[in-house]
């Protein structure tokens, strides 16, 4: 590892059915580059990353502090509203679509479940209207909180393809009021399929104040001529980093 002053080895330990690789004491915030080598009997070298050490992981010293996580598995109490006539919002369900249709094949965290519109095989999407997706009251008042979430939206292909939306929203006040973080679509390179991952400062949202009083609200929006609509949220995370 190296934290900039210079490369330094040491030796992983066992620790069950782990190993523990420990560095030294290093200063708070600091950059530091890592990579794991194992040698055979034979003398042969394996790393990670398998480039390493033209290519490394990158860490940076410091305690990580999440302050709410939701990876899909379970109602953490999510409201589900909106005029949509088909296609609402399931929470906590197991991807059903096959990768059809629109539908992701699987969630995006990889601990099997997550949060879809319609989550059912075959021809099923949203329809004739808006579906959203509310969280809890949630507390963000951390220090220099950051918000992010993988995120599903499918609306190029039917009959009129890339007309619709997905929006994120936020709220300082309990839901009384909304903050637009991001609108998804009509068109573009995200509205065809694929987790993507999305990352906020809170801090530097205008108009917002991070405190207790924190939601989140996600709406799949089929209002335009036939596209076929689907949306997906899952790995929502409130963190921060500290010392």
């Amino acid at each position: 590892y190296d934290d900039g002053s210079g490369a330094v080895s040491t030796a992983l330990v066992p620790n069950g059915s782990t190993y523990v690789g420990n560095f030294a004491a290093l200063p708070c915030f600091a950059d530091v580059s890592w990579y794991i080598e194992a040698v055979s009997v034979g003398g042969d070298a394996y790393r990670l990353p398998e480039n390493a050490p033209l290519e490394t992981y990158d860490s940076v010293v410091a305690v990580g502090v999440t302050a709410f996580e939701d990876n899909g598995e379970v109602d953490l109490g999510w409201t589900v509203s909106g005029s949509a006539t088909d296609g609402q919002w399931t929470v906590a369900t197991t991807p059903a679509g096959g990768g059809d249709r629109g539908d992701p094949p699987a969630d995006s965290d990889g601990s099997g479940k997550c949060h879809l519109t319609d989550n059912v095989a075959g021809n099923s999407d949203v329809d004739g209207g808006s579906t959203i997706l509310t969280s809890p009251v949630l507390d963000a008042s951390i220090d220099s909180p950051t918000l992010s979430y993988a995120r599903w939206f499918h609306n190029s292909f039917g009959a009129s393809p890339f007309e619709d939306t997905m929006e994120v929203e936020i709220s300082d006040d309990g839901g009384a009021s909304w903050i637009l973080l991001e609108q998804v679509g009509p068109d573009g390179p995200e509205v065809s399929g694929d987790w993507f991952v999305k990352e906020f400062a809170l801090d530097d949202v205008a108009g917002f104040t991070p405190n207790d009083q924190f939601r989140i609200r996600f709406t799949a929006s089929d209002t335009g001529n036939g596209s076929v609509v689907e949306a997906g949220v899952d790995a929502i995370l409130i963190s921060t980093v500290e010392c």
